[in-house]
C-alpha cells in the first residue's frame, strides 16, 4: 500500500513524515450505501505522522510517496480485530460449559466469563502494542519523491 507524504523532519536513515489518511471509498462501487463511506464524510480527512526509513535522502518540505508493507499490516490486523472476538467468544464457551458442569444455569456467569475474555485480549494487545510499533518490519518506508510537475496531455503543451 502506498501513501503520499510531506517531510518534516529530517535524521540520518529516517524521516519524520505527515500523511493525509486516505479512504479507498471513491473507488468502491458500495461508497453510498456503505458506513465507513459516511464516516468519512463527517470525520473529514486528518494526518498522521510518524517516523519512516529513507534509503533515498530526503530533505524537509519534499513530497513523497511511502509504502507500508502489506502482509505486515494484514498480520497486525488479523491480531487486533480477530485476538478480542476469539477470547470474548472462547471465554464465553468456557464459563457456559463450567455453568453446565456446576449444574448451575446463569447467563450472567457466561457474560461475565466473556468480559473476561475481552479484558485480556485487551490487556495483552496492550502490552505487544510496543513490540509491534518498534518492529522495523513494518515501519513504513519511503519509496520516491512525489512528481509535483503533473505531465500536460500532448493537446496542452505549447509548440517551441
Amino acid at each position: 500500500m502506498e501513501e503520499s507524504a510531506r517531510i518534516l523532519k529530517v535524521r540520518e536513515g529516517e524521516a519524520y513524515v505527515t500523511a493525509l489518511r486516505q479512504s479507498s471509498c471513491g473507488h468502491c462501487s458500495a461508497r453510498s450505501g456503505c458506513g465507513t463511506s459516511v464516516l468519512s464524510r463527517y470525520i473529514g480527512r486528518r494526518s498522521m505522522e510518524m517516523w519512516v526509513d529513507d534509503p533515498i535522502g530526503v530533505d524537509v518540505n519534499d513530497e513523497v510517496v511511502i509504502q507500508l508493507h502489506e502482509t505486515g499490516l494484514f498480520k497486525v490486523s488479523l491480531l487486533f480485530y480477530l485476538l478480542p472476538l476469539i477470547l470474548f467468544i472462547g471465554f464465553a464457551l468456557l464459563g457456559d460449559h463450567i455453568t453446565q458442569l456446576l449444574k448451575f444455569n446463569s447467563e450472567a456467569l457466561v457474560i461475565v466469563f466473556a468480559i473476561v475474555g475481552l479484558i485480556t485480549a485487551f490487556m495483552w494487545l496492550h502490552r505487544t502494542e510496543k513490540k509491534i510499533i518498534h518492529d522495523n518490519r513494518l515501519r513504513p518506508v519511503i519509496i520516491k519523491r512525489a512528481n509535483i510537475f503533473p505531465i500536460l496531455p500532448l493537446s496542452m503543451q505549447s509548440d517551441p
